[in-house]
């Protein structure tokens, strides 16, 4: 059963990671997508707002990214750190893109 559980892992990892790649993220994010079985769990574990922005950018649109941009407008750190502030960011990004956007396919 681990050993079926571990090539599902490995398949869904082998769908979705050339994706991010072929949208060129960045050699951090790629790591940090590496740890998730799922594109969606990548999401959702996700605390750098500024990752989050940029898939939406590549995934969905430049008005979605500006509406993003403009919900986390204005939103002082006070005195956040930066990782704390990202992370709030981030939540408010994920209350409005709850699910992972699309991964557009690898274009050969």
């Amino acid at each position: 059963m681990i050993e079926m559980a571990a090539y599902v892992a490995a398949s869904a990892q082998a769908y979705w990671l050339p994706r991010l790649r072929a949208l060129d993220a960045c050699d951090e994010g790629l790591a940090f997508a590496a740890g998730f079985d799922t594109w969606q769990a990548c999401w959702d574990a996700c605390v750098r707002e500024n990752w989050m922005r940029w898939a939406i950018e590549k995934c969905i649109s430049d008005d979605a990214e500006q509406a993003v941009w403009e919900a986390t407008r204005g939103r002082d750190r006070h005195r956040e750190s930066y990782d704390a502030w990202s992370a709030r960011m981030a939540g408010i990004v994920r209350s409005l893109y709850p699910i992972a956007p699309p991964l557009p396919p690898v274009r050969r």
